[in-house]
């Protein structure tokens, strides 16, 4: 079956009221509506109050569509992707996506009430770092960002011909020292702590990759609480901890519906923060069933 934005609108309305009644039958997807039910917010409201979701190229070329689509399951704050130098080791220059774009994205989503965030990928290259910090915080100011996330991963941590990983924290800490912002890193649960804890430190959080999907094998109720666990003995007590969630692959994890292994990550990660981060938009946007637990969670 091929979704439309209409279906998917359709779709939560409709889980919505299954959850509702929450009686004993079997749904459609064959998961008890109780299991809907159990994952209905209590009329305290949500423990999760600022929900986000990373998006990128899609949100861009449909942002009008995306926000509307943030908005309806109850997002608190998208995080732009500037830019996607996933692929790069050797040293680059440092680039965004078109400036207009991501102002126009950032602009529609802060008329419509969301928390605006901007995530770029990281280099431990002198010319990459300077150039970031020529171009990144005029870009925070055009698009009122609240926050700016270092994506730290294999750009980062695999890095050739690069500068020491303390020197290079030290020059993201020295040049973005003065500003209106705050600043966060992100990256995989098993990331090397003396490659990353540089960059950690000049942060004011960080955001584990705490991804439970049918591929991680990692358990949806322990999973944020053991990346956390790990990111703490890695990188102390300092930065608070905002858990990345996964939006992707959430069928075919064992013992689970699609349903039941979202909710198991949230309600592990609201044992640890009062935010998340969803990756990303674009796979709630593809699933209304993942949607749909998201949309749960506003109070």
């Amino acid at each position: 079956m091929q979704w439309d934005w209409s279906s998917i609108l359709s779709y939560l309305d409709a889980w919505r009221t299954r959850a509702e009644r929450a009686h004993a039958s079997v749904s459609d997807d064959g998961d008890l509506d109780a299991e809907l039910a159990d994952a209905t917010p209590d009329t305290q409201g949500p423990a999760l109050r600022h929900r986000r979701a990373w998006c990128g190229l899609s949100s861009l070329a449909h942002p009008a569509r995306d926000v509307e689509f943030a908005k309806s399951i109850g997002l608190t704050g998208i995080d732009i992707i500037a830019n996607d130098h996933s692929a790069a080791r050797e040293p680059r220059r440092f680039d965004i996506r078109p400036t207009q774009q991501i102002v126009t994205l950032a602009t529609m989503a802060r008329d419509a009430g969301l928390d605006v965030h901007l995530m770029s990928w990281i280099m431990p290259h002198k010319r990459y770092i300077k150039e970031a910090a020529d171009v990144l915080p005029e870009l925070m100011a055009k698009t009122g960002a609240r926050s700016l996330v270092w994506d730290a991963e294999e750009p980062w941590t695999l890095a050739r011909k690069r500068l020491r990983y303390s020197e290079a924290g030290a020059l993201v800490g020295e040049l973005f020292a003065v500003r209106e912002f705050e600043m966060g890193a992100t990256g995989i649960r098993y990331a090397p702590a003396a490659k990353l804890a540089p960059l950690v430190a000049v942060c004011d959080y960080m955001v584990p990759q705490c991804y439970s999907t049918r591929t991680s094998k990692a358990a949806p109720s322990t999973v944020v609480s053991k990346g956390v666990a790990t990111w703490r003995k890695k990188f102390g007590d300092g930065p608070r901890m905002v858990p990345g969630l996964a939006a992707y692959r959430q069928s075919g994890i064992k013992g689970h519906s699609i349903r039941s292994a979202m909710q198991a990550a949230i309600d592990n990660a609201e044992e640890h923060s009062d935010t998340c981060i969803f990756w990303g938009l674009n796979s709630l946007r593809k699933s209304p069933k993942t949607a749909a637990v998201v949309a749960s969670l506003a109070g």
